[in-house]
């Protein structure tokens, strides 16, 4: 994203080895994703890690899945923040609705401090199946 440009934000939810890609909105500073997902938890120590990006592929059109797929191993769009929340943190069969700060490192490094850069309206669901 350049500075005069309105971003084209979409979200990826990620838990263990599964994730979810939203579709992107396009032109708003203030996007709704609406994306429904669950994920099967293998270790309750798993995190639920969601990325906010800024597409800079965007050509008028949605991009294609094979593009998408390599873009979320190698990502060339702009980082928004993100938001992590340790799965062993919830409590089961319980609904969490809040607004989470979405959060970025200060000079764009891996290590330092954290910044807010925005924030995410989420509901979380963890539940455990019944067994037998």
């Amino acid at each position: 994203m350049n500075l005069m440009d309105v971003p084209d934000p979409y979200c990826v939810l990620k838990v263990g080895d599964f994730w979810m890609r939203s579709s992107t909105v396009k032109d708003s500073l203030d996007p709704v994703f609406n994306l429904h997902a669950a994920f099967d938890v293998h270790e309750v120590a798993e995190k639920l890690t969601v990325v906010v990006l800024d597409d800079n592929h965007l050509i008028g059109c949605e991009r294609t899945v094979k593009d998408i797929l390599s873009n979320i191993t190698q990502p060339d769009d702009s980082f928004m923040g993100r938001l992590v929340i340790p799965l062993n943190t919830l409590q089961h069969n319980r609904t969490y609705s809040h607004t989470f700060p979405l959060t970025m490192q200060q000079g764009g490094t891996l290590s330092g401090n954290s910044m807010t850069a925005g924030s995410l309206e989420l509901s979380v669901h963890f539940s455990v199946p019944r067994t037998g």
